[in-house]
């Protein structure tokens, strides 16, 4: 029965403390609503300026006052006006001291700074809330007297003393000239990388004809071969494949792509673009070619010699005519025309 009892009134007290909570919650509700419809009423207390006298030319003079606001009408921003003769160095700030029943007890901090000895005028001070006040406005003005501003006392000393620095206010620059700045600098960079990459097109160096291709291969044959840096053999063997490939390209035959022997004997029709004497001059050179590449007989340096000169001689004669490169569209160098 005690047990049944006990339980009971654990439920009942359980009950009534959720009620009271419930209640308060409620109150707090009602009287936030109740009050955030209506214009607020502000009270600014401890209006402050410290130190308040004996204020040297340069200190930085503190500015503080206590502001008791309803919980839904906070301060958002404050804008401290120095008097004739000051700046202000930096932004006012707000800092919560007490959260109160309805209200909240906050704190703005500021300075001011005097540049010139004398009277400095008074400051004003002007702090914006979240909703309206009771004049309708959203925002409260205070001011301060003014002060007045000693000179630096160096008394019987030879050394400076110098005032404090003063702190110039930056204008920050508006986002929207970031925006202008930043589509400036990629219009630029664009129109650079164009006009470069133009300009390194017109510049790229021109593509060389086959006869080019082959005479300056021949040449440094002959220079190679001259310093020894190459020997006769691999010179017979390079000189094969540089004529090889320039009758390729030159006439359009298959001459990389067949035996010495095909190759002569494709020479021998009626229908090969090659003189008598040029092919006369292949037939014995291939096949000495081949005899030292393949049957491991020494290379005559005269012989190697001779066959440069008339591979030189070769290409030489076998350049075509401006009136056939006209024909094909081709310029001297090999190159289309339109390209």
């Amino acid at each position: 029965m005690m047990k049944i009892l006990h339980s009971k009134w654990l439920k009942i007290s359980f009950a009534a403390l959720l009620a009271l909570a419930l209640a308060s919650a409620l109150a707090v509700a009602v009287k936030y609503h109740s009050e955030s419809g209506k214009p607020s009423e502000i009270v600014a207390t401890k209006l402050e300026m410290s130190p308040s006298e004996k204020i040297r030319l340069g200190d930085k003079v503190a500015l503080s006052c206590e502001l008791t606001c309803p919980w839904g009408n906070p301060p958002v921003a404050a804008e401290i006006i120095p008097g004739k003769g000051a700046q202000a160095p930096g932004k006012a700030k707000f800092s919560l001291q007490k959260v109160l029943w309805g209200r909240n007890l906050w704190k703005m901090s500021g300075e001011v700074q005097p540049f010139i000895n004398g009277e400095v005028g008074r400051t004003e001070i002007e702090i914006n809330f979240e909703k309206p006040l009771k004049d309708g406005t959203k925002t409260l003005k205070m001011e301060l007297p003014s002060f007045e501003s000693e000179s630096l006392d160096t008394g019987s000393s030879n050394e400076i003393l110098l005032a404090g620095a003063l702190e110039q206010k930056k204008e920050k620059a508006s986002f929207g000239k970031w925006i202008g700045l930043t589509a400036f600098i990629l219009v630029l960079a664009v129109i650079l990388a164009l006009y470069f990459r133009k300009k390194t097109k017109f510049l790229a160096p021109p593509q060389l004809s086959p006869w080019q291709i082959a005479l300056l291969d021949i040449c440094e044959i002959r220079t190679n071969l001259s310093a020894k840096k190459i020997t006769p053999e691999f010179s017979f063997t390079k000189l094969t494949d540089i004529l090889r490939n320039y009758l390729e390209k030159r006439f359009r035959v298959r001459a990389t792509a067949q035996t010495t022997g095909e190759f002569l004997n494709s020479l021998k029709r009626g229908s090969s673009p090659m003189e008598d004497r040029h092919k006369a001059f292949l037939g014995e050179f291939l096949e000495a070619a081949d005899l030292v590449k393949f049957a491991n007989l020494p290379a005559e340096i005269d012989t190697l010699e001779r066959a440069i000169s008339k591979a030189e001689e070769l290409v030489k004669s076998t350049v075509p005519s401006e009136a056939s490169l006209k024909d094909s569209g081709k310029t001297k160098n090999g190159e289309h025309k339109n390209a």
